[in-house]
C-alpha cells in the first residue's frame, strides 16, 4: 500500500505466519489502482504517480514503493503461507 515501510510488510508477513495455522488458503495480491477507487481520486494524497498502465505498474514520488517491490513482497508473502 503506498507509504507502506518494510517494516509493515514484516508484521503483514507475521499476520500471514499466525492465520496460516488457522485456515487452508491465504490470497495475495499486490495494491492496484483502480480508476475510481480511493487511491485514484486521491493519488496525489498518496504520493502515487500514475503512469498509462496505473493499475499495476503505479510507484510513489519518491520511487521507493514500485512494482518490483510490490512483486517482490508478494512472493515473500507466499513463501510464508
Amino acid at each position: 500500500f503506498p507509504g507502506e515501510t518494510q517494516e509493515h510488510f514484516e508484521q503483514t508477513l507475521l499476520f500471514i505466519k499466525q492465520i496460516r495455522k488457522l485456515t487452508d488458503r491465504v490470497y495475495v495480491n499486490p495494491c492496484y489502482v483502480l480508476k475510481g477507487s480511493n487511491l485514484y481520486k486521491n493519488h496525489k494524497k498518496w504520493s502515487i504517480v500514475l503512469p498509462e498502465n496505473f493499475p499495476l505498474d503505479w510507484h510513489s514520488e519518491d520511487g521507493y514503493n514500485n512494482f518490483e517491490l510490490r512483486m517482490k513482497r508478494v512472493n515473500m508473502s507466499l513463501e510464508a503461507a
